[in-house]
């Protein structure tokens, strides 16, 4: 039997984890809410694992009482599995026509 010395290394997640995040910025602009979101889990996913996610009919003290931030676009059609966490808007360049 061939032992190795060096022990695979586990790979690094490839989507956040939507409980572990920290707000860098938010701001409050109309109806929507717009984050700059780090997820340390994911330095490996786009963007170094920071995310700009925009929320719509959100206020700021809403998002104070989330435990978690889902970075998963919502296309709008369909409702959110949790009202009181909606997921961010899919932006309009990128919807289905």
């Amino acid at each position: 039997m061939i032992q190795t010395a060096h022990p695979i290394a586990p790979t690094p997640p490839q989507t956040p984890d939507s409980e572990k995040y920290q707000v860098l910025e938010a701001e409050q602009v109309g109806a929507h809410l717009v984050m700059r979101v780090e997820y340390p889990n994911c330095s490996k996913c786009s963007y170094e694992g920071i995310k700009v996610l925009v929320f719509e009919d959100v206020g700021p003290l809403q998002a104070l009482k989330w435990s978690s931030i889902d970075p998963h676009f919502s296309d709008r059609k369909g409702k959110s599995p949790t009202p009181e966490r909606p997921p961010p808007l899919l932006p309009d360049s990128l919807r289905a026509r």
